[in-house]
């Protein structure tokens, strides 16, 4: 079927603004935009607005094909109509228009057809508005999801974390207080009061020997735990057996860890040594240097 598009206010428009000749515009009246189609019998056709059939012309214009629409310019002869193809409206058609002119075709189509254009033109944005919030919604539920999922990993992890340190805190509160414990039940060698004399038998001239930078050697030590402490200046080391002694003794030698620090170690040798009764056990002289030194 024809599709009309009424250019005859563009027409008048035209004459006045380009000063067209009445005689030029009759033959302009007779240029009309034309849709052609295949009828059953095969023929190649166009309807004008009023009804009229417009066949091709065989012997003017150009070549005219069922589907195409052009502007043509129109003969009458008697009661038949023959177009003239002038211009083929095509893609490359509106491509080539200029952007004057895509506004002149854009107002004529929008006051032509702004009844059935304005709906379809709000229901194809309504759809598109509701497609996009609908996108944008489900973009958000599915970042909240996320940002809740990662707010409970870490408090998964928050809790984790404060058990481990509750059961360490537990752990070194029930060190402490064993530690205390243990101090308050081991006798204070600075306020032990002076033993008159040792429970263990102790030699009174004993043979202390040095033979390592941390480990002295005596036959003397018999017994397996020793009291060992320090003087304040670092010059005397005091030696009481007893059950619940800080050091071991193995094979008659006792280790003092970092001894080497307070007595630099100048390699093996005897060291002053005495029994003190005092103390109950031996006091070894760390300053003195002795002057003989044994293999």
């Amino acid at each position: 079927m024809s599709e009309r598009m009424d250019f005859l206010d563009f027409q008048r428009r035209m004459q006045e603004e380009y000063g067209i000749t009445d005689t030029d515009m009759e033959r302009l009246k007779k240029v009309h935009v034309l849709t052609f189609f295949t009828t059953e019998g095969g023929d190649v056709m166009a309807k004008l607005p009023g009804g009229g059939v417009v066949f091709r012309h065989k012997d003017g214009g150009q070549h005219i094909d069922a589907g195409e629409t052009w502007v043509c310019e129109v003969l009458e002869k008697g009661t038949t109509f023959f177009a003239i193809g002038v211009l083929r409206i095509d893609a490359k058609f509106f491509f080539d228009l200029r952007s004057d002119q895509v506004d002149v075709l854009a107002d004529i189509i929008w006051k032509e057809n702004q009844s059935i254009l304005e709906p379809r033109f709000e229901e194809m944005y309504r759809n598109k508005l509701e497609e996009t919030l609908n996108a944008r919604l489900l973009e958000s539920k599915k970042r909240e999801e996320e940002a809740l999922a990662k707010i409970e990993e870490l408090k998964a992890e928050i809790d984790a974390n404060n058990t481990r340190h509750k059961m360490v805190i537990s752990a070194l509160e029930k060190e402490l207080t064993e530690l205390r414990e243990s101090v308050r039940l081991t006798p204070s060698e600075d306020n032990a009061p002076p033993a008159p004399a040792s429970p263990f038998s102790m030699e009174l001239n004993p043979r202390i020997r040095r033979v390592s930078a941390d480990e002295l050697y005596s036959e003397d030590f018999r017994h397996r735990n020793y009291f060992v402490h320090l003087s304040g200046d670092h010059s005397i080391l005091t030696i009481r057996p007893h059950d619940r002694g800080n050091v071991v003794c193995i094979d008659n030698r006792i280790t003092l860890c970092g001894l080497s620090l307070v007595s630099p170690y100048g390699g093996p040798a005897d060291m002053p040594a005495e029994y003190n009764p005092k103390y109950g056990g031996y006091v070894v002289y760390l300053k003195y240097i002795p002057s003989t030194s044994y293999e």
